[in-house]
């Protein structure tokens, strides 16, 4: 047995409860960069792969400001510098145009995602409700956010 402490309960956090991160601005980088962390993978089993893994973070706490980090993991030690340059001239410069986007596609993964969302609320509420007010703790400033992210 579990219980989950709802938002209703909100109010009767303690006034000097101090947010973990209140007091900290995100400082936005004032350009691009590139870090290259030294553990590439040697595993090359078919042709030449650039990377296993390609992930994307967009952090939560940015509202206004969209700060993407993306990851490439398992690149091989000879194509660490090809990385970079793969990206920017093709993939990233090729999004930039309007053509590119598939809209109709586009829309068929928003509705998927938005279903496994929803899916995922009604399998595991619980985990729902934490990741929301774990993310207002952290992050939020006013009960007004907190309605945004619970979606009320």
């Amino acid at each position: 047995m579990y219980y989950v402490w709802g938002p209703e309960h909100l109010h009767t956090v303690p006034a000097s409860f101090r947010r973990p991160f209140s007091s900290c601005q995100l400082v936005l980088p004032p350009e691009s960069s590139v870090h290259h962390v030294a553990c590439p993978s040697d595993d090359e089993c078919s042709d030449t792969p650039l990377a296993s893994e390609v992930g994307i973070y967009i952090c939560e706490q940015v509202a206004i400001t969209c700060l993407m980090q993306l990851m490439f993991r398992g690149v091989p030690t000879k194509r660490l510098n090809d990385v970079e340059a793969k990206c920017m001239d093709e993939v990233i410069k090729e999004h930039l145009l309007d053509n590119t986007w598939d809209m109709k596609r586009m829309g068929d993964l928003i509705t998927k995602i938005a279903k496994a969302e929803l899916r995922k609320m009604e399998e595991r509420p619980d985990e729902q409700l934490f990741e929301c007010i774990i993310g207002h703790q952290l992050y939020n400033r006013n009960e007004e956010q907190l309605r945004t992210r619970l979606n009320r």
